[in-house]
């Protein structure tokens, strides 16, 4: 296959959604394709990265805030 169709499936991929041989098949592409593989890897680290976080901590004094800014609209 050709690296345009790759590069849309970047997000698949980083996501882990990619069947293991359409993976393989990507890695075997970004070997010839250095773009693509920084491409893969930043994103793929930021998609684990983001996975990773627990989020944002709400309590009482957070929600009071929310409330106030919704109820000042």
């Amino acid at each position: 296959m050709n690296t345009e169709f790759y590069r849309k499936l970047v997000d698949l991929y980083a996501g882990h959604e990619l069947p293991i041989s359409l993976e393989e098949e990507m890695e075997a592409a970004a070997l010839n394709d250095s773009e693509l593989a920084d491409e893969m890897r930043s994103v793929r680290e930021m998609y684990d990265i983001l996975r990773a976080d627990s989020g944002p901590e709400f309590n009482e004094e957070t929600n009071q805030r929310i409330l106030l800014k919704m109820y000042a609209r």
